[in-house]
C-alpha cells in the first residue's frame, strides 16, 4: 500500500512537470551553461589537444571541475573519449572523463522510476554501466587534484550498485576530507541518506543539521530536501514537523530568497541548481510569476538536479 501511494505521488509530480514542459517546450540542454571554456574543452578533446585540455581543467576550482566533466561526458561519445584516452598524457583525467560518462549512461538507462518498475534487462544494463564507471574512477580516489571529485561521484555510483549507506558514507567522508566544501558530495549524500535509498529520516535530519558553514551548500541542500520532502510526502528537515509546517516554511524560504536578490550575486556555476529548485518549488505552489522568472533565467541551462538527464 505504501509503495502504491508513493507511485501515485510520483505520477502526479511527473504529470505536473509534463504539463509545464509541454506548454514551455523543453529546450535541448546546454551543459556548458554558456561557458566558452567548457565548449572549447569538447573541441580540444575531439582534436586531441591534450595540453590545452589539461591546462584548462587543472585551473578550475571544484565547482567548475564538476560541471566541466559533466559537459564533456554528456557531449562526447564513448568511442571519442577512448580515442582521446589512447593519446592523452594525463591518463588520470581521461579515465575520470570516461568514468563520468559511464555513470551518466547508467542513469540514462535506468530512468527516474522506482526500482520496482524497472525490468531485469534494464537493471542489468544499469549495473553494467555503473561497474564500468567504478572501474574507471576507483583508482583515482586518492588523486591530489581529482580525489574529492572522484569520491563525490562514487557516492552515487555506490548508491546505484546497492552498496548501502556505510559505503556511501565512506566515500562522502573521503570527499569532504579532501575538500570540505565540495558541493556535489553533499548533494549526492543528501540523496543516498534518505529513506527511499539506504537511510532514515533521523539520519537525514542529522546530516542537514551538520552542514558546513557554507551558504551555497546550505541553500542548495535545503532546497533539495524541501523538494524531496514534497515528492515523498514526509518532512525530511525536522523530526517533529508536519508536511503543513514544511510547506509553510518552504513558501517563506523561497520568497525570502527571491526578494533578497542574493541569488543573482552568486558566482558559482552551481547557481543554476538554485534557480532550478526555485522554479520547481514555485511551480508546486502555483506561484506562476516566480516560476516563470526562474524558467526564463535558466533558458537551456538545466542542471542535473532537479531536472535529471532530460
Amino acid at each position: 500500500m505504501a509503495n502504491f501511494i508513493i507511485l501515485v505521488i510520483l505520477a502526479l509530480i511527473i504529470w505536473g512537470l509534463y504539463r509545464f514542459f509541454f506548454v514551455h517546450k523543453l529546450p535541448k540542454v546546454d551543459f556548458s551553461f554558456g561557458r566558452n571554456d567548457f565548449k572549447n574543452l569538447i573541441k580540444w578533446v575531439k582534436s586531441g589537444n591534450h595540453t590545452q585540455v589539461d591546462q584548462t581543467i587543472n585551473a578550475f576550482n571544484s565547482d567548475d571541475l564538476t560541471q566541466a566533466l559533466d559537459c564533456l561526458a554528456l557531449g562526447l561519445t564513448e568511442k571519442g573519449i577512448k580515442k582521446y584516452q589512447d593519446i592523452a598524457v594525463n591518463k588520470a583525467l581521461s579515465s575520470l572523463i570516461l568514468g563520468v560518462f559511464y555513470g551518466h549512461e547508467a542513469w540514462k538507462i535506468r530512468g527516474r522510476g522506482q526500482g520496482i518498475t524497472i525490468s531485469e534487462d534494464t537493471a542489468n544494463q544499469f549495473m553494467e554501466m555503473l561497474n564500468l564507471s567504478a572501474t574507471s574512477l576507483e583508482d583515482l580516489a586518492q588523486h591530489s587534484k581529482y580525489g574529492a571529485e572522484v569520491n563525490a561521484r562514487m557516492i552515487r555510483v555506490s548508491m546505484g550498485l546497492g552498496d548501502g549507506l556505510e559505503v556511501a558514507d565512506s566515500y562522502f567522508r573521503k570527499a569532504i576530507q579532501l575538500d570540505k566544501n565540495h558541493l556535489w558530495a553533499y548533494i549526492h549524500f543528501s540523496e543516498v541518506v534518505q529513506p527511499k535509498w539506504y537511510g532514515t529520516k533521523e539520519q537525514v535530519v542529522d546530516f542537514y543539521k551538520n552542514l558546513p558553514d557554507n551558504k551555497l551548500i546550505q541553500t542548495i541542500v535545503r532546497l533539495k530536501l524541501s523538494y524531496d520532502s514534497i515528492s515523498s510526502d514526509q518532512n525530511l528537515l525536522t523530526l517533529s514537523g508536519s508536511m503543513e509546517d514544511l510547506e509553510k516554511d518552504v513558501r517563506a524560504f523561497i520568497s525570502e530568497l527571491d526578494a533578497s536578490n542574493v541569488l543573482f550575486k552568486e558566482t558559482s556555476i552551481h547557481k543554476y541548481i538554485i534557480y532550478g529548485y526555485m522554479f520547481v518549488l514555485a511551480s508546486h505552489f502555483n506561484h506562476t510569476p516566480m516560476s516563470e522568472k526562474y524558467w526564463k533565467i535558466l533558458e537551456n541551462r538545466l542542471p542535473l538536479y532537479p531536472f535529471g538527464l532530460t
